[in-house]
């Protein structure tokens, strides 16, 4: 029997489903699901597709992709602290289905000072951006 294709948007809910959530924590998947009113802590999960390969028939059947979290709180420790929860479950992890591949870690930006300002502290806000490359098998 055929098996059916994978697309993007079952990727994507796979890896949703995988992440965990923090107490506390809001969870925005994309950017725009950012809420006008929404103030951090908070975690912003991008899935992007990177690339292609091609196989010989000329079907392209494995896709790459990056998964990338932002997560935005109070203080670098705390951003810290989330991201080390986020790492111990995600790094080399697998969502469950054989024809995603495990998360690699890619890249971890440290924590930072942004520009966004707390209007109760006065204090900015801290940034720390993970992302893993993950493959998939389309076919």
């Amino acid at each position: 029997s055929m098996a059916i294709p994978l697309d993007f948007l079952d990727v994507h809910d796979l890896i949703i489903k995988t992440i965990p959530r923090l107490r506390g924590w809001f969870f925005f998947d994309g950017e725009a699901a950012v809420t006008d009113n929404a103030m951090p802590p908070w975690v912003i999960v991008t899935i992007t597709t990177t690339d292609r390969g091609e196989s010989e028939q000329g079907d392209t059947a494995l896709r790459q992709g990056i998964l990338r979290l932002r997560v935005v709180g109070d203080t670098a420790l705390s951003v810290n602290i989330a991201c080390e929860k986020f790492r111990d479950v995600l790094d080399y992890a697998t969502c469950g289905d054989v024809r995603i591949g495990r998360f690699l870690p890619d890249s971890d930006s440290g924590s930072y000072a942004g520009d966004l300002k707390n209007p109760q502290t006065n204090n900015v806000f801290h940034i720390r951006v993970l992302a893993w490359r993950f493959g998939w098998n389309a076919i």
